[in-house]
């Protein structure tokens, strides 16, 4: 079943047990104060996550341990936000400019360190969400739409008469 995320500053998935939360996930020159991080997405493990920051003016990923230690810089890899970790832990989807000289995005994903980044849609999509097996792909383009995780079979969701349709996650 597919669902709309309740808000974009919210976590897809909670801390394990025993987390505490309101912990600021990094501090120093890259994330400020705290401020700036957007669309946290857990590991599976419940021991890292994936955010972007625009403090920069730029949307930069990182990725920390919960208990602010181990920052890892993803800025190489380019523009990216609205990440959303893998079941398996091994990629990461994010949305980007990238490849586009226009404000279009599209979903790409990465694996954890950086490394692999592949294009998976080409013409306009954001807010991509894995489902919990990790086979498929749900994501606005405007509009839902369902892919496999290697960007083939896009396959529009028909639901006539429902009004806002986009940050889809899977429940």
């Amino acid at each position: 079943m597919i669902a709309r995320r309740s808000s974009m500053a919210d976590s897809r998935r909670r801390p394990p047990r025993g987390t505490v939360r309101g912990r600021r996930p990094c501090s120093g020159p890259s994330c400020g104060s705290g401020d700036g991080g957007e669309y946290p997405s857990w590991s599976p493990d419940g021991k890292r996550i994936a955010f972007n920051s625009n403090l920069s003016g730029d949307h930069v990923m990182y990725i920390v341990d919960v208990h602010g230690s181990g920052l890892v810089d993803l800025s190489r890899v380019g523009e990216g936000w609205q990440v959303d970790w893998s079941p398996d832990g091994h990629s990461i989807l994010f949305t980007s400019h990238r490849d586009h000289p226009d404000d279009y995005t599209d979903i790409c994903v990465m694996r954890p360190d950086g490394s692999g980044v592949k294009r998976l849609t080409h013409d306009r999509a954001y807010t991509p969400a894995w489902s919990p097996d990790g086979s498929l792909i749900v994501f606005s383009a405007p509009g839902l739409v369902v892919m496999r995780a290697d960007g083939s079979g896009i396959a529009p969701l028909p639901m006539d008469g429902i009004g806002e349709r986009s940050l889809p996650d899977w429940v």
